[in-house]
């Protein structure tokens, strides 16, 4: 096993017994802990955590249930309560569907759910940008 010295801070290399000395300064090292480095250990699972924590933040909190996403189209393609035409219908949801995108970007999902109407209000004015 190779150890450092708490006293000189010079590297020993031998099998460690009850009456195990540094072999530069010949001081005991008996009653100290050692601990084998497990920095590369530690850091792979704290990159692992936070690259999952990251991962789950930039894909799943930005995605809205299929839900939400399927009635916040549905309005606001039927707003108007008027019959239209199937092209019409066509040009209003690729609309909506682009207004719910560019508010999605201003709005991860946990913001919606803190705020639905200010969610619902930018929503509303990127819809009538698309739209008209």
């Amino acid at each position: 096993m190779k150890i450092t010295c708490p006293e000189c801070q010079k590297d020993n290399e031998f099998i460690i017994n009850d009456e195990t000395k540094c072999q530069h300064c010949d001081k005991s090292l008996d009653g100290y802990t050692f601990i084998k480095p497990l920095i590369p250990a530690f850091l792979l699972i704290a990159l692992t955590i936070g690259g999952s924590q990251a991962y789950e933040h930039f894909t799943d909190e930005n995605r809205y249930p299929a839900k939400i996403e399927y009635a916040l189209i549905e309005q606001c393609i039927t707003s108007d309560n008027n019959t239209m035409r199937w092209s019409t219908i066509k040009k209003k949801r690729d609309a909506c569907i682009s207004a719910l995108e560019e508010t999605q970007d201003d709005f991860s999902y946990s913001d919606f759910k803190e705020d639905q109407r200010k969610f619902i209000n930018k929503f509303h004015q990127h819809a009538v940008a698309n739209i008209f």
